[in-house]
């Protein structure tokens, strides 16, 4: 269920969020983090009462807020920007779930957490603004228990949606990038993001192995039944997915299995621990 919540209510908190994020709905917001990670966890929403949630780089916690509302998980939030963190904190005190998290400020790449300290970690997109520092993923294999959900467009995809959103620009060299972007009219959306593919989470996250799924979900029209979403990215808006593209996955969830990961556009999906490393 959607929160009833005035936008006026929260003025002092909204104004220190990014201009770029501001107009969100803060609401809407909330419940797009519950539908596609909180009711997707990898242990049922029920069933949290004694697990720990990490949500590295949190951004404003909205995930944090997903969980703190609807489950009886304890939840530690982090990001390496403390403006954010701390306008975080202040939207947890508002809808009184502030005793229920914990905020860090700290890098993906030094992760301000014990060994084996999260059952469940999650990393929203946010491992494409960190280049090409693979110690990122070493530092997640430490600190997650159990699950780590991960998120992040997928290099080989031949058009993602990020950054310029130009076909096949992800795959040129930096400089080229930018020519690419300048002579289209997107130099403004070129933020120099560094993308991921699936063989490389597999060799970063040695000790883990991803989880049959359809991204995070069950299957593939467990993920298409979401939509049409509010979709809080780029000022938030209610994204619908087109005929083409609904063929399209449905026909690689078919063919592909549990490789479709391989021929999506973003990189998501359940990563749990093997046994044999616990």
């Amino acid at each position: 269920m959607v929160m009833d919540l005035s936008l006026d209510q929260i003025k002092t908190i909204k104004s220190k969020i990014d201009h770029g994020y501001r107009d969100m709905d803060i609401a809407q917001t909330i419940e797009y983090f519950r539908k596609f990670f909180v009711e997707t966890c990898p242990i049922p929403s029920d069933q949290l009462k004694d697990v720990t949630i990490g949500d590295f780089g949190c951004g404003y916690g909205w995930l944090a807020l997903a969980f703190a509302l609807h489950t009886d998980a304890q939840i530690i939030a982090m990001d390496i920007d403390e403006g954010r963190v701390n306008a975080a904190r202040e939207l947890a005190d508002y809808f009184g779930v502030s005793d229920k998290i914990e905020f860090r400020t700290g890098s993906l790449m030094e992760l301000p957490f014990k060994e084996l300290e999260v059952d469940v970690g999650y990393t929203i997109e946010a491992l494409e603004h960190i280049g090409a520092d693979e110690r990122a993923f070493s530092e997640l294999t430490r600190v997650c228990n159990r699950y780590l959900v991960a998120t992040t467009p997928n290099k080989w995809f031949p058009l993602i949606a990020h950054d310029t959103r130009l076909p096949f620009c992800h795959w040129l060299p930096m400089p080229l990038r930018d020519i690419y972007a300048k002579l289209c009219g997107q130099m403004e959306k070129q933020h120099g993001n560094y993308f991921w593919s699936e063989l490389d989470l597999k060799r970063g996250l040695a000790g883990f192995e991803r989880a049959p799924s359809f991204m995070q979900f069950p299957d593939a029209a467990s993920y298409l039944g979401q939509y049409p979403t509010y979709l809080p990215y780029n000022g938030g808006e209610v994204r619908q997915i087109g005929r083409l593209k609904r063929i399209y996955m449905t026909w690689a969830s078919r063919v592909l299995g549990r490789h479709v990961s391989y021929a999506l556009p973003n990189l998501s999906g359940i990563w749990q621990r093997r046994q044999s490393e616990r």
